[in-house]
Order: C-alpha cells, then structure tokens, then sequence
C-alpha cells in the first residue's frame, strides 16, 4: 500500500487552517493507521505491545514511542524525501536526537501559526535572540524557528546578540520596546541576570529551556524570579518545544503551558506507559502532535508535568535515564 501524499497535504492544510473538523480524534486515528503501515520503527514498536488498527478504536489507545527511539532509529514515514535532519544539543558523550523533517517550510509555517495564535501577528513585532551555543548549529531547530519567526516581521529578520555586552546595551536603551521579542536560552539569561539590571525593557522575554550546558540545575520558578527582577516590566513568558516535535507550547510567569488545538497530552504513570494519571498527579509527558505527521506524531517524552483542568499543564522535571531504559533494551533484542 502506497502512502497518500495527497492526503497528508490536505492534513496539512486542516492545520493550518487551526479548524480542526469533528475534533482532533478522527485525524489522530487515520495517522495511526498511516504510521502503523508506513513508519516501520512505529510499527515494530506497536507490535511489541500488541497495538494495532484493529484494536485500536479510540483516542486513548493509541501508542506514544518512546522519545530515544529518535537517537537510534530513522523515525519516518518510509518512501519520503527528507529535506533536513534536526539535530538536538545533546552532551558529550551523548547521542544526539534526529528529527527527519520532510519539509522544512511546512515545519517554519506551523511554527509562524503556533506563535500569532498565542501572542499577536509577527507584522507588528521585531524579533531579537540571545542564543549562545545554538548560533554556530546550523542543524538546531530552534534556530531555524526562530529565523523564521524573524522573516515574517516588518525588519524581515531576527537580530542575534552574540555577547552579553550587546545585549546589556540593549535592554538598557531608550528605544521603545513594547514591540520586541527577546528569545534567551535559560543558562544564558542566568548569567545575564547577575549581570544586568534594566527598570524600562518592556518587550516579551521567551526562555527556551537549556540549562543542560550551564552545569547548573535551577528550577523554572526560581530562573524567572531572578528575569523577574531583572527586567521587571517585561512580560515573562516560556516556550516548551523539542528537536522531535513540529509544534510548540508557551507559558506566561505562572508557567502553565497552553495547548494548541493541534496537540493533546496525555499522561502516564512512570512505572506504567500504556496507564494514565489523573489531573493533578505528576505523570509522565505524551504528546499528540499533528503537525508530526510526517515523522511520528505520538511521542512519549522523557518531561515529568501535571495536566490542569482547564487544559493547561506545568513542568515538573525529568524522569530519570535508569527508569526508561528498560524499554528501549526491549526493543533491540
């Protein structure tokens, strides 16, 4: 059986349109079934746990991969083209994380969508980075989202501090900023923090996560209490996105991520990945991403969260390696 390319375009299209039509578990289950026969690694993974289209009727029955499966295995749909591979941080010694991306201008356009749904159109902001680390990664995709963020303004581009004197210089500018953008990974506005102190910045700040390299470990309450302090007028916000999803989630200062129509979590007990926890229990992230389509749109992450009942959820940690090997050990034998 031939993949419909056709038919994923048009799933493509119902996503961007952001009306999702009779709710979000018919399209689920038709990428099951599409993922079931064409992504291989997907599929070995379903018949080890006795998953198929067969038995699988409903929305909370369908299998989440294991998210370290994306740094040994090519997860995609077989018979594709890749135009560019995504590559995550990782560390020494670490096996990096592989995003197939079939294209990347459908990836920069639910990116562009995701961000004007939660803030406001791109037209009437500017968009400035303090990303050390990631700029010299031409294969991160938090750069390509960013640059492609910055496209849609008025300036056509994102403009890139490369050091914490530039970007000091500018938050203590007398330039209006309530139209800017500022997106800093989290180890790197740490250290501005201690650094600099601005009363009038009064642009949107989005952490993105990365205290991996820092050596430190700080939690995100206590990282923007410190940004708190240092720009006090800014609207603090944070954005929770991957190397192996399509699509991003963000937060205001209270961090509770909103969802976007396009994705549904679902959480599970660490000691159980085909269970479920309640709201407000801590469980182990899954994430339905439609906009994954190409690649696998159902993943279990290695994040720790509670869902809310209004849809949101909050971080709280990593599970640790030792806890989620086993399955992955499984796997390969």
């Amino acid at each position: 059986m031939n993949i419909s390319v056709r038919r994923l375009e048009e799933i493509q299209s119902i996503i961007l349109d952001g009306v999702i039509p009779s709710g979000l578990e018919p399209l689920a289950l038709e990428l099951f079934s599409i993922h079931y026969d064409h992504n291989m690694v997907y599929r070995q993974y379903c018949d080890l746990i006795r998953k198929n289209p067969a038995n699988v009727r409903l929305l909370d029955e369908i299998p989440y991969l294991p998210i370290r499966f994306f740094r040994s295995h090519e997860i995609a749909l077989s018979g594709l083209e890749t135009e560019f591979i995504f590559k995550s941080s990782g560390t020494t010694g670490e096996d990096r994380s592989r995003h197939f991306v079939h294209s990347l201008h459908w990836y920069r356009s639910n990116a562009v969508r995701l961000f004007e749904q939660y803030f406001r159109p791109l037209s009437d902001l500017n968009i400035y980075a303090y990303l050390p680390s990631y700029t010299d990664r031409p294969d991160s995709s938090l750069i390509d989202m960013v640059n492609a963020l910055g496209k849609c303004t008025h300036k056509k581009g994102t403009v890139y501090f490369s050091h914490a004197s530039e970007i000091i210089d500018y938050l203590n500018s007398d330039s209006p900023h309530e139209n800017d953008v500022l997106f800093g990974v989290s180890f790197a506005l740490l250290d501005l923090a201690s650094k600099a102190a601005s009363q009038n910045w009064d642009g949107i700040l989005i952490e993105t996560g990365g205290m991996k390299r820092s050596g430190r470990e700080l939690a995100k309450a206590d990282l923007f209490a410190s940004l708190k302090t240092m720009l006090p007028q800014a609207r603090l916000c944070s954005e929770y996105g991957m190397t192996e999803l399509m699509s991003q989630c963000y937060a205001e200062f209270d961090l509770r991520f909103m969802v976007p129509d396009t994705v549904k979590l679902k959480f599970n007990p660490i000691d159980d990945p085909l269970g479920r926890v309640a709201h407000r229990r801590i469980g182990q992230i899954n994430i339905l991403d439609l906009a994954n389509l190409y690649s696998c749109p159902f993943i279990q992450t290695e994040d720790l969260g509670i869902m809310l009942e209004d849809g949101s959820f909050t971080l709280e940690g990593r599970i640790q390696d030792a806890e989620i090997r086993g399955c992955h050990q499984l796997f390969d034998e």
